[in-house]
């Protein structure tokens, strides 16, 4: 690996995530999930740098996930004051989360612009998607399901027709999906097993984006810790 263009600010991070990863591995109390989790930080954090493709963070001061932490940091006091703040694991977290004198913050995976290079499917720039986002603009502005459409399916139909095309594509029995199916047969309009998922996908994100509208928060999303 060509490691002649790491930063500074990567060799530092990848400084501390050895740091973390060593004494994880030397601690005999350590579960084997926790050390091998900082292990794969320290690898994920190493071909980061060499591709040129720094892991971004974000905190939760900075948005709202619904998802678990991709890591931690956390800062102390000292002589009355607080240090910088610096990576660590779930691990210490747990240990000294209750402590006065140390403070913890989780850190998401920053949604950032597309990077530079990225395989495509990182960027979600494939087929599969963009066949997704073209079913979902086909039922707005071919079938009518506006978003005052969606809005009036507040009892989970769009969720249970989107498990449905996904059931089907699964290899479930049609008589099975019918009762499950929230409209009239002709609504229900299998095919092959990939356009059913295209199908069930881009109504997954309709009833996500009704979820949205119903119940908007600071920043224009439901999404919860």
């Amino acid at each position: 690996m060509n490691t002649n263009n790491i930063s500074g600010a990567q060799t530092e991070d990848l400084t501390e995530r050895a740091t973390i990863a060593a004494a994880a591995w030397a601690d005999a109390n350590t579960p084997v999930a926790t050390a091998l989790a900082f292990r794969d930080g320290y690898i994920v954090g190493m071909k980061a740098a060499v591709a040129g493709q720094p892991v971004e963070f974000e905190t939760r001061d900075a948005v709202a996930r619904d998802v678990d932490p991709a890591g931690w940091q956390f800062r102390d006091l000292y002589e009355g004051e607080w240090t910088k703040w610096r990576h660590c694991g779930a691990l210490m977290r747990e240990r000294y989360r209750d402590q006065p004198d140390i403070q913890f913050r989780p850190l998401y995976l920053r949604a950032s612009a597309p990077h530079a290079g990225a395989p495509a499917w990182l960027n979600h720039d494939t087929q599969a998607a963009h066949d997704v986002l073209a079913e979902r603009r086909r039922q707005v502005t071919e079938e009518g399901w506006t978003p005052q459409h969606d809005d009036q399916h507040a009892d989970g139909d769009l969720a249970a027709a989107s498990a449905c095309y996904a059931l089907h594509a699964g290899g479930w029995q049609p008589a099975t999906i019918a009762e499950y199916w929230p409209w009239a047969p002709s609504w229900w309009k299998p095919t092959t097993k990939r356009r059913d998922l295209v199908k069930s996908v881009a109504l997954g994100i309709a009833e996500i984006e009704r979820l949205d509208r119903a119940q908007p928060v600071a920043g224009g999303s439901n999404v919860q810790s």
